[in-house]
């Protein structure tokens, strides 16, 4: 364990530009490599940009790209030079772009340049656009409206820009109570939540995730989470550079990259590798045949977080693949942690958060006393990790802390030695594959569409991503579809929070007060969808079934990840004859686009459920 951490920013820094790492790579994402040398360059360069522009500490700078190291650059250059930098999603819609913007109040907005487009309404004048080579000339091109070129004509090029700016000397002194970053949270889209995070809370927590995770220069970390989210920037770029380790992101999470995932365990000499439990169900679903990918000479553990982790996974993965799980609890008030069930064996326990690593934790009542041992309360925490409030909003700032103590909304228990286990949540803040989702911001923009009465959103238990985003709606008439919806949904709602299914009643059961009763419309959505889940059984059985006549293979053999590649009598004309014998068993018709999203066997069940209007 090292003896001392760097306590700022400066004295990170400091130690990343030391002669003896210019040429050791701070971050490798798919195609693209960046040394410690390059990316002290451009922070020092990006600081002359900033001077040139005006900002100063405390301003704040949104930044919108999917180019991960370009994401990792900018962020860490604003960190240094003691600028808020504010995040949102590049793939947010420009009705929440417009309401976030108004929340933040940007001085400077840093953004890649395909996005001029939807962000053409901010009034912004300090712009960098980021260059996609690929397309920029195209882009270009089509940038022929008015609108769109009063915001391109405003804008930098970057990292063009980097050419003509020479290094300067960075401040010496960052005060710890200057904003390091914002991330907007759960919230509606008139309302959204921006949480602060100052430098002092920044780096206490990456002290603390430093010391229990074991991290050194010699450390490499696998994390492919999105950088436009907490676990993915600091516990990756962020994380990295404080401890002059190195990043690898060799590419996007999917089902059908599972094995590369696991290849580049061994490839790149992970040590550490950062994960949500979805990503972890479905490596245990899909991994199966390289149960011993972790067990190298270089890989110590893996780190779950962003989710709960439920039990039977834990349990399982840890016995199949022979591999330690760290289960890390926190929220983005809290940096990402504050309770680790691990490394260790003195806090490791199964099924439970761990225990509070530098902070205090409390559980009481709804009348905020303390409650006994084993006894359910809402779970509050107090530590240096802690955020500094939500932006330009003092009540729900108010709301959220008692005395000091900040409120998590989650109801936990406490065993008699002292490990906490999350039991339910007092929030009705969804968590799917690791992402927050506010249902009510999922509501309100149903409640926009035209052909909808009325409408709630909810989380439904779901064994891959933990929850699922359903809605419950009642239509103006009868033949509106759920095809329609969804489709208006898209327009107006990133894909992480479309519902994942629309389930259609004559009325939605309301109390005296004429408030809507969501525990029963839950009984009635998941009395359907057990219902439904027989038929889905029936329905993956027989696909099974049928693949092992048309494929020549033995039905045990076969399995819904079954894909072209793993199957080896799915060639062509295989796929053809397939489609043939499921439109004849099940009653439907194959459009030419669904033949050709059909991979595994799974895709063929979800396809035929749609069209056999199967709500599970």
């Amino acid at each position: 364990m090292r003896n001392r951490y760097p306590q700022n920013i400066v004295e990170t820094f400091a130690n990343a530009v030391a002669p003896g790492l210019r040429r050791k790579t701070f971050m490798e994402c798919r195609l693209q490599r960046i040394t410690y040398g390059e990316i002290c360059t451009v922070i020092a360069k990006l600081y002359t940009l900033y001077n040139q522009w005006g900002l100063r500490a405390g301003d704040r700078v949104v930044i919108s790209t999917e180019n991960d190291i370009h994401a990792a650059a900018l962020f860490l250059s604003l960190l240094r030079s003691g600028i808020t930098a504010v995040f949102i999603d590049p793939d947010t819609k420009p009705s929440r772009v417009e309401h976030l913007l108004t929340v933040a109040q940007p001085k400077a907005i840093i953004l890649d340049k395909n996005l001029l487009e939807k962000w053409q309404s901010t009034t912004v004048n300090r712009i960098l656009a980021i260059e996609d080579r690929k397309t920029s000339n195209l882009l270009h091109r089509l940038l022929g409206k008015r609108s769109v070129n009063e915001v391109a004509d405003r804008a930098v090029s970057y990292p063009a820009i980097l050419q003509q700016l020479p290094e300067t000397t960075l401040p010496g002194y960052i005060d710890p109570d200057v904003d390091a970053y914002v991330l907007f949270t759960s919230g509606t889209t008139s309302n959204p939540k921006g949480v602060r995070i100052s430098h002092g809370a920044l780096f206490a927590h990456l002290q603390t995730l430093s010391r229990q995770f074991g991290y050194t220069p010699e450390t490499r970390l696998l994390n492919i989470l999105i950088v436009s989210h907490a676990d993915g920037m600091i516990q990756g770029p962020v994380i990295t550079f404080y401890n002059t380790a190195s990043l690898f992101r060799p590419m996007t999470f999917s089902i059908q990259k599972v094995p590369e995932l696991l290849d580049a365990i061994y490839h790149y000499r992970i040590t550490h590798f950062v994960a949500v439990p979805t990503m972890l169900s479905l490596i245990e679903k899909f991994g199966e045949d390289e149960s011993d990918a972790f067990r190298t000479d270089d890989f110590s553990f893996i780190i779950s977080c962003g989710a709960q982790l439920e039990m039977g996974l834990w349990q399982r993965f840890e016995e199949n693949f022979q591999v330690r799980l760290v289960n890390v609890y926190g929220l983005t008030e809290t940096v990402i942690g504050g309770f680790f069930s691990g490394p260790d064996k003195a806090t490791h326990k199964i099924g439970t958060i761990g225990m509070p690593i530098d902070c205090k934790a409390r559980l009481v009542n709804e009348q905020d006393q303390d409650v006994e041992t084993g006894a359910p309360g809402e779970l509050l925490i107090k530590g240096g990790n802690l955020m500094a409030g939500y932006l330009n909003a003092p009540e729900a700032t108010a709301d959220v802390f008692l005395d000091g103590w900040f409120r998590t909304g989650d109801v936990a228990t406490r065993d008699e030695k002292g490990f906490f286990r999350i039991i339910g949540r007092k929030k009705t803040v969804i968590i799917s594959g690791g992402i927050n989702i506010h249902p009510e911001e999922v509501t309100e923009i149903l409640h926009k569409c035209p052909l909808i009465k009325e409408a709630v959103t909810f989380g439904l238990v779901d064994s891959i991503w933990g929850e699922r985003v359903v809605s419950a709606v009642v239509p103006v008439q009868p033949l509106v579809t759920e095809g329609e919806i969804i489709a208006f949904c898209r327009d107006h709602l990133e894909e992480t929070k479309m519902p994942k299914k629309i389930f259609f009643l004559s009325q939605l059961p309301r109390g005296r007060s004429g408030k809507v009763q969501l525990e029963r419309v839950r009984e009635v959505i998941e009395g359907q969808v057990a219902d439904a889940s027989a038929i889905k059984e029936n329905i993956n059985r027989s696909v099974v079934t049928l693949a092992a006549q048309c494929f020549k293979m033995s039905a045990e053999s076969l399995d819904l990840g079954s894909t072209a590649d793993s199957a080896v009598g799915w060639d062509s004309i295989a796929h053809l004859e397939f489609v043939v014998m499921l439109e004849g068993k099940f009653g439907v018709r194959f459009e030419p686009q669904e033949i050709m999203q059909i991979h595994s066997l799974e895709d063929a069940c979800e396809i035929i459920s749609s069209k056999k209007n199967d709500p599970a």
